[in-house]
């Protein structure tokens, strides 16, 4: 049965794929497979003006230079040879065949020299690429290392390194090609380690000293360091299951390794650009999108300069990564652009940032091979949100028929692995997706990449040119081939000093970095100079347990928006000049909110700051343009004029981290809970710090019974108008599993956009609230609403791990709540309610229902006081018109009333007794 479910929802997936992606259906035939001339959006990337057009004949399209000076000359002259190949297709007199194009092809082939490279079985496919390091673990055992010349007359490979037992995650050369460095993991390790043999097979010896530790991606410096990758830093990935992956640097021998990245996610695939810096992949969110956030990035090898390189806000393709510097160009990389979740292979492309890290598609991006992979999918409803990020639906609707995930005792799906079933759809529908990876450029216009016909296939190399024509290199009848690599020296990058001040290179919690901003205002659009008035300085801290059953497609969960423990640093001032110079703490995941003087945001920056021990910074505004420069006559920074403000946590938090019942309830004590407290609450509203099922009765209505959850345009960030029409929210947040790509703009977001400020006066608490009370509830919006301080779960087993309702020993809802409550709740209630949502059903648990059940005053609870009449001390609202119909409950003697406060005292009893919140 199980077999044939799967084999009934793999064909739906085939067939709602192709339907829903018109590209993705199979091309009609054609008379020769070869391409003739790069696509234009390619010689656009490259810095072509003329931007060649797809009818213009080959004499014409030699006349522009492909390019001018932007190529090469062999690389002129091989597609001078293409387009004359194609004036004579075009001629009809002398039909061209593929085996033309082969053969010149080949000819290329057997100019390369040796080549080396890696072999293993498919890896399992990760959820996203920084997962990659843990999640993904051979179909077998078996690895090996080989050099093959393809100009050579013998057809097989030299092997260097084998280990039958053992499989390779990547590996590097040195600068002068004489050793291979490469991660290894062996069948009996947990991890990838380190590793170094000569290229001539000898010196095998192993780099990695904690075997606890995941070490891959090994990267030689012209200083002769190793830069790498590793989970040495500690913590775990927020929305996934595993550890995070930082940059970090050590001697050859294994010794002195230090950390020089802050991601609380992942940093991965290092590369060096011609100049010294690092490139490399990060996958990061800052109160944003959790999936598309996997741009480009840039630092110098010691962690200082970091910047972004391109495509944080780019959602035709969700992951950019394995850049590599192309040969003749300091601004343009080849890269795989793979999709945003999975196997991290897709198509191969050009990126560029010479006008900007954030251009679109054939501006700042193109595509080599066939675009028509689904990297993502585009097509977009009226205000812009895509199919593809309705995962929750389609894609879950499908997974849940798979039996493998119901639960043995009731065969109902278990929600709370919800994000895990989503993951096995999209195996179902990114399997069959042609994949092309490790993209090494021998020169602007040919290319060693590793290409399989499906991505749980095993690879082969292939030499891939500029128009996207392809030869087979090397192929293994039964490993796959990966990581190609011409053996030969690498072009000499200067080594770069530090910008750290000596006496601060010391990496303790003391370290600290200073920032000097120019102009708050230049990119601040709308804002009027001299509003704004303070910089917040916020971290997201890194999270210290792993992720387990899910609630709000949290584990454990944090609130209903961030899923991230949050910290404020504190604020410093602006000057009247709109210059702000200032500390901040070094390698650690910080970010920045422009306030105004009532201390509420007006904008928000969604990507970190990296600032290394030492290192100052500088920038002219708030998003100014990467290739601004201050004019000349620009009159010195004001808050340049005075030593650099240290920032002090506020005093109202504990180390400055946001909790809610520490930050925010003792306000709501002081001036709400007066009248938003008790039985019947005014308004409805109850303000108290009673426990619910995950947080209190202040928390879940202030953002669940206020209906306050908004979507957005997942693209521009904009507010959807069907929301916007339903007014401002009364507390507003984003919820990072449907979050924006793009960045914030000025009072979209946070307190600014909230109507709880309408509430903090006098005229509505009956007494003035202090600034300071204010700034509290302010803070608390704009770290983007944690309830939680801190990571550690208290139900690990339940779903969120904090569930109050579900049994703490076996994760499955308690039977008080199961058996008791709601079996009347079937019977009384869900005609009108619907049946009560499982945590983690992402469309129905933002309306405030799991605040029903009150822990702390069982008789409060709403499921009883509301459909209570008047006369017995309820609210005595109707359930159906007109409001005069009688209660649900006439007195508290009715036996459904009864059965109901009886399970929820069960309820309180158990959870007081389990003696955690």
């Amino acid at each position: 049965r199980k077999q044939v479910n799967r084999m009934v929802i793999a064909i739906e997936c085939a067939i709602w794929f192709l339907a829903a992606d018109p590209a993705a259906a199979v091309p009609a035939e054609r008379a020769l497979r070869v391409q003739f001339r790069p696509r234009p959006a390619v010689l656009r990337v490259l810095g072509d003006c003329a931007d060649v057009a797809d009818g213009v004949r080959a004499t014409e399209r030699r006349a522009t230079g492909w390019g001018g000076h932007h190529l090469s000359v062999a690389a002129r002259q091989y597609l001078d040879r293409l387009a004359a190949l194609e004036e004579m297709h075009r001629a009809g007199d002398t039909p061209v065949s593929d085996a033309a194009v082969d053969e010149l092809l080949a000819e290329q082939v057997r100019g390369l020299g040796p080549i080396i490279f890696f072999t293993r079985y498919p890896l399992s496919r990760p959820r996203m690429a920084g997962c990659a390091i843990t999640q993904s673990v051979p179909e077998r055992w078996g690895c090996s290392i080989r050099v093959f010349d393809p100009a050579s007359s013998k057809a097989s490979a030299r092997t260097l390194f084998e280990d039958p037992a053992g499989c390779i995650c990547d590996l590097g050369l040195s600068r002068d090609a004489s050793t291979v460095f490469f991660s290894l993991r062996r069948g009996a390790e947990t991890c990838w380690q380190l590793y170094e043999i000569g290229v001539d097979g000898h010196g095998l010896r192993r780099i990695s000293r904690d075997p606890r530790q995941h070490d891959v991606s090994p990267l030689e410096l012209p200083d002769g360091q190793l830069l790498f990758v590793s989970t040495r830093s500690g913590g775990h990935l927020v929305s996934e299951v595993g550890p995070r992956s930082n940059l970090w640097l050590m001697r050859r021998d294994g010794s002195q390794a230090r950390c020089v990245s802050q991601n609380t996610l992942a940093d991965f695939s290092p590369q060096l650009m011609p100049d010294g810096r690092v490139l490399f992949s990060r996958w990061e969110y800052v109160d944003r999108d959790l999936e598309y956030r996997q741009g480009l990035w840039t630092q110098r090898p010691d962690g200082t300069m970091f910047q972004l390189f391109f495509g944080n806000t780019i959602r035709d393709v969700g992951l950019f990564w394995q850049g590599r510097p192309l040969p003749g160009h300091d601004d343009v990389v080849i890269a795989t652009l793979a999709p945003p979740a999975g196997w991290p292979h897709g198509a191969i492309g050009l990126v560029t940032n010479r006008r900007g890290p954030e251009l679109a598609r054939e501006q700042g991006f193109a595509w080599i091979t066939d675009e028509s992979i689904p990297v993502g999918d585009v097509r977009r409803h009226a205000d812009g949100m895509s199919y593809h990020d309705l995962d929750d639906g389609r894609l879950l609707e499908l997974a849940l028929r798979d039996a493998a995930r119901q639960s043995p005792q009731d065969n109902v799906p278990d929600l709370g692995v919800a994000h895990e079933l989503e993951a096995r759809a999209g195996v179902w529908l990114d399997a069959a997706r042609p994949a092309y990876r490790d993209p090494f450029p021998v020169s602007d216009h040919l290319f060693l990449v590793s290409y399989a016909e499906r991505s749980s296939a095993r690879s082969d190399l292939f030499l891939l040119d500029l128009c996207g024509n392809r030869v087979r290199l090397y192929a293994d009848t039964d490993m796959g081939s990966y990581g190609p690599q011409l053996l030969r020296p690498s072009v000499t990058a200067p080594k770069l000093p530090t910008l750290m001040r000596g006496a601060d290179r010391g990496e303790t919690p003391e370290s600290w970095g200073t920032l000097l901003l120019a102009d708050v205002y230049q990119g601040l659009d709308g804002i009027v100079r001299g509003q704004a008035r303070f910089l917040q300085i916020m971290e997201q801290v890194p999270k210290t347990h792993d992720s387990a059953r899910r609630a709000y497609d949290q584990a454990p969960v944090m609130g209903y928006g961030t899923y991230y423990a949050k910290r404020c640093w504190g604020r410093v001032p602006i000057a009247t000049d709109g210059s702000a110079y200032f500390d901040v703490p070094a390698l650690k995941e910080i970010y920045l909110q422009v306030l105004d003087a009532e201390g509420r945001e007006l904008q928000r920056q969604t990507s970190a700051i990296q600032v290394m021990p030492g290192e100052t910074r500088s920038c002219l505004g708030c998003h100014e343009p990467r290739t601004a420069a201050p004019r000349a006559t620009s009159p010195f920074p004001q808050a340049a004029c005075q030593p650099p403000v240290r920032p002090l946590p506020p005093v109202w938090a504990r180390e400055g981290m946001i909790d809610f019942d520490q930050v925010v309830q003792p306000v709501l004590d002081q001036y709400c809970t007066r009248c938003h407290s008790g039985p019947d609450p005014d308004g409805g509203c109850d303000l108290s710090s009673d426990r619910t099922r995950f947080f209190s009765m202040a928390y879940d209505h202030l953002l669940g019974r206020s209906r306050s959850y908004r979507q957005h345009n997942l693209t521009t960030g904009e507010m959807l108008s069907q929301e916007a029409a339903r007014g401002r929210p009364l507390v507003h947040f984003y919820w990072l599993r449907r979050a924006p790509t793009g960045p914030n703009r000025p009072r979209w977001s946070g307190s600014g956009l909230s109507r709880i400020a309408d509430y903090l006066t006098a005229a509505h608490t009956g007494q003035e609230m202090d600034w300071e009370d204010r700034q509290r509830i302010y803070t608390w919006i704009d770290a983007n609403v944690p309830y939680y301080g801190e990571y550690r779960p208290s139900r690990p087993l339940t779903p969120g791990g904090r569930d109050r309702w579900s049994d703490p020993r076996t994760g499955r809802a308690a039977p008080w709540f199961a058996e008791g409550f709601l079996e009347v709740f079937g019977r009384r209630c869900a005609e009108c309610h619907g049946e009560f949502p499982h945590p983690n059903d992402h469309d129905r648990i933002w309306d405030g229902r799991f605040a029903w059940i009150n822990l702390t005053h069982p008789a409060w609870s709403t499921a009883l006081t509301a459909h209570l009449s008047t006369a017995a001390g309820g609210r005595g609202l109707a359930t159906r018109p007109p409001a005069a119909a009688p209660a649900l409950f006439a007195d508290t003697a009715d036996p459904d009333y009864v059965r109901m406060l009886d399970a929820i005292r069960a309820g309180q009893r158990a959870w007081q007794a389990e003696g955690s919140d």
